[in-house]
């Protein structure tokens, strides 16, 4: 190989992620702890109808998520301990992917969340998301009182709910 080429991509492997890692932490969320949580409409993966403002005085666990992504798919058997107990609504918003892809995960993993569709990504659009997974904590009177970006332990799930 030609060592400019090589040295070339030695280089982009090093700074490449140093790059993506500094725009990522820079980019926003739309909405931040403090905001009210806007309310959408969309469907759920068995075609019901859905909007946030169904769950209005409730604490809401707003997951986006993609079935490719590997600490999305550790922490969900925590949200699915934390939908089976009522501790929340549990409400993950999965990322442009197909019914087909998301129902073959769920399957697989023997999850059983309300999936919400975002088949052409326009949710994680409007709410900023950058990163999977990014969980938006909801208060009862519909304000985001916590964020988090990456994936959670069973400790920080069980914390964020109980603030």
């Amino acid at each position: 190989m030609n060592p400019r080429l090589r040295n070339t991509l030695i280089l982009m492997l090093f700074v490449a992620p140093a790059a993506v890692s500094f725009i990522a932490a820079r980019v926003q969320l739309a909405y931040r702890v403090g905001d009210p949580i806007p309310n959408f409409s969309a469907f759920l993966l068995d075609g019901t109808p859905v909007q946030l403002s169904d769950y209005d005085g409730q604490r809401i666990v707003l997951n986006f998520w993609a079935t490719w992504c590997v600490p999305c798919r550790a922490e969900m058997p925590l949200l699915q301990a934390v939908h089976e107990n009522g501790d929340a609504v549990v409400l993950a918003v999965n990322n442009a992917e197909s019914p087909e892809r998301i129902i073959r995960f769920l399957i697989e993993n023997d999850i059983e969340l309300p999936v919400v569709l975002d088949e052409q990504g326009q949710l994680q659009a409007a709410f900023g998301i950058v990163g999977y997974p990014t969980t938006l904590f909801v208060d009862e009177a519909g304000f985001i009182y916590r964020v988090q970006r990456g994936e959670m332990t069973a400790q920080q799930l069980a914390a964020y709910i109980t603030e």
